[in-house]
């Protein structure tokens, strides 16, 4: 209500429901190819070296989460387990080049403990639930395209998945018919 007049009565909105647990962001993008000291050679000599690839990387917010050091897989962090590698998994398959899923998990770590206190959304203790939030397209040139909610709602329900539940989709004149948008 205090952020009303951010929005024009034509304005599209979604309204879904907020979910308490981790944010998750799980990517198949390109990334920079580790070349080896030969292709380096052939690069700075001006050869045509591949130098990128699609991998598959997922993050917390802030965190990415499967970066490596020295071969070592770094600290899960927070938690102290790593629930965006369970999650990550789970949504590999659904991933196509270019594909970015932000999705919020929730309920219980493998461990048991809770992701957010007070909020087990229904899992029994050790199990999960995630759902998506947004859903972005990047193109090899590096342009970022958001997709519109409602093919988001669609897409999950076409593989099974879970989307974040929405409760208003459509002109925010219509969201309340009875307020008057002419003053």
């Amino acid at each position: 209500g205090r952020n009303l007049f951010k929005f024009g009565p034509e304005d599209v909105i979604a309204i879904t429901h907020k979910l308490h647990g981790t944010s998750g962001v799980f990517s198949n993008i390109l990334c920079h190819k580790k070349l080896t000291w030969y292709q380096k050679l052939l690069k700075k000599l001006g050869a045509d070296v591949n130098d990128q690839h699609y991998d598959f990387v997922y993050s917390s917010r802030k965190v990415i989460k499967n970066q490596y050091y020295n071969d070592e897989k770094v600290n899960p962090g927070y938690y102290g387990e790593d629930a965006w590698g369970v999650v990550a998994k789970e949504y590999e398959p659904f991933l196509q080049q270019g594909m970015t899923i932000y999705s919020e998990i929730v309920g219980f770590l493998q461990s048991g403990r809770a992701i957010q206190k007070d909020y087990d959304y229904g899992c029994a203790e050790g199990q999960h639930e995630k759902y998506v939030y947004r859903i972005t397209t990047t193109t090899p040139n590096g342009q970022v395209i958001e997709w519109p909610t409602l093919q988001v709602q669609e897409w999950c329900k076409s593989k099974g998945l879970k989307a974040v539940p929405l409760y208003f989709y459509g002109k925010a004149k219509d969201l309340f018919p009875e307020l008057d948008t002419t003053t």
